[in-house]
């Protein structure tokens, strides 16, 4: 009666992880590049403000000049984070046209759809090519905390099993709704939290106001699902 319901994982997705895990990342980063851009345009035409330096401001092209100075700076790579920036530009404006355009809305078939949507706004296109550059570098430092967050995750990983034994050991009481409810929402913060509010909002925020308080709810949360790990759930 040890069959299990779930199939067995296949050979190809054992060994091939790696460029699983590295697809679904680019992935998620693309449709949260895009929703970053839609984000930018719409708080900059509903005339939302932002705070910079304790005063609001809406979110202009000098606004997100401001805050794409200040990302840069508190950069861990400021080499990658330009790198990052660059190719973000480069694939939603370059590769698109929309770049020549905006130099020459005239030229290069000027009379087009598109040709009119840059011509008369042009203030939104400067906010979602800076968006995008925005993106870019704090992508970069996304990546550069990875290797702390598997640590950290890592670390609750072992204290959870270590109290799991612990428990079993000294016959400690089960709790299926903490199980239940930490492996629910383990994996579930730290993704929106960093995506939607670090990488998406256009606003001064650093990674590490974002990314503490998320990290540790979710290294508590691991601790306490595997503390509670039951292998026939």
């Amino acid at each position: 009666m040890s069959n299990s319901k779930r199939p067995d994982e296949s050979i190809s997705r054992i060994v091939f992880w790696p460029f699983w895990f590295a697809g679904r990342f680019l992935v998620g980063m693309l449709f949260l590049s895009i929703f970053a851009l839609i984000i930018a345009i719409w708080v900059h035409k509903a005339q939302y403000e932002f705070s910079l330096d304790g005063v609001k401001q809406p979110v202009t092209p000098a606004y997100m000049v401001e805050v794409n100075r200040r990302s840069m700076e508190h950069s861990a790579n400021a080499w990658l984070s330009d790198k990052a920036a660059n190719a973000m530009y480069v694939i939603y404006f370059k590769m698109t046209g929309v770049h020549a355009l905006a130099l020459n809305p005239t030229g290069q078939g000027g009379q087009g759809f598109l040709a009119r949507a840059v011509e008369h706004n042009p203030d939104a296109v400067a906010v979602a090519m800076l968006a995008a550059r925005l993106f870019g570098i704090r992508a970069a430092n996304v990546i550069l905390s990875l290797p702390l967050i598997l640590l950290v995750v890592m670390l609750a990983s072992v204290d959870g099993l270590t109290e799991r034994i612990i428990r079993r050991e000294c016959g400690g009481h089960e709790s299926d709704t903490q199980f239940r409810v930490a492996k629910k929402f383990a994996y579930t913060l730290l993704p929106p939290v960093v995506g939607l509010v670090y990488l998406c909002l256009p606003m001064d925020i650093s990674l590490g106001a974002v990314l503490l308080p998320a990290l540790i709810i979710t290294a508590v949360l691991v601790r306490t699902k595997l503390k509670y790990y039951k292998k026939y759930i």
